[in-house]
């Protein structure tokens, strides 16, 4: 979040204490215990107006780095290099941004830079399926996430696909069997096509929803025309 931001968001928030300070409540209204749900609302839905619109200019003004996918590829697993290019030609025909990260049973590392072009990655990925060798020792699980832990704020999904017991998106291969829990156990025609909303329209969304209730008190308040509870005049 920028100074100005900060500084916009502030500047809201005092004028509303201001305003909620200098308001003389008991001199106003007969019942002001229940007038006082009334004014907060109105205060907490107004700074949330100021809040989420700021918060959205902000996000739409500087956008956010692209999002991405990424295919974790189990190196000494012939079958796994199948379905992964399988897999990631599937994400990249649907418009996504996909890396390939080829782990072994040391250590781990990006093959495929996140892309959007086919062709890029269909020639990188024949590159390293000629130097591909079937082996007995499982892939690194640790090693895996930590290649992926610079992209983490930025990763909708990962599918690891091979020797994998405990992932959260797999597509086994070579025999294996993937523990029971919290893993989901996918094909390339379960494979999910994960979506997100940008920040701003999550903000725009908000800042939407804060002012239509904030217009539906003042439309409810005028229509049934049950006013405040004015103190009389002495």
């Amino acid at each position: 979040m920028s100074w100005v931001a900060v500084a916009l968001i502030a500047g809201w928030a005092g004028l509303l204490m201001v305003w909620v300070l200098r308001l003389p409540i008991d001199k106003l209204y007969a019942s002001s215990d229940k007038v006082l749900g009334w004014l907060m609302a109105r205060v907490l839905l107004r700074f949330g107006v100021g809040v989420f619109g700021v918060l959205g200019w902000e996000a739409l003004e500087r956008p956010q780095p692209p999002a991405l996918l990424a295919v974790v590829v189990d190196r000494d697993c012939p079958e796994a290099w199948l379905r992964a290019d399988a897999a990631a030609s599937r994400w990249l025909s649907a418009g996504y941004r996909v890396g390939l990260v080829v782990a072994g049973p040391a250590r781990a590392f990006w093959a495929i830079p996140p892309t959007v072009d086919t062709v890029l990655w269909h020639k990188l990925f024949s590159a390293c399926l000629e130097v591909v060798q079937t082996r007995t020792e499982k892939p690194a699980y640790a090693a895996a996430r930590r290649t992926l832990e610079p992209y983490r704020d930025r990763l909708l999904a990962v599918l690891w696909v091979g020797r994998w017991e405990a992932s959260p998106l797999v597509w086994p291969a070579c025999g294996a069997s993937p523990s029971a829990g919290q893993t989901q156990i996918v094909s390339l025609e379960t494979l999910p096509l994960p979506s997100t909303w940008p920040a701003w329209g999550i903000y725009a969304l908000l800042f939407f929803v804060c002012g239509g209730l904030l217009l539906g008190m003042e439309v409810t308040l005028y229509l049934t025309g049950k006013h405040l509870p004015l103190r009389q005049a002495a």
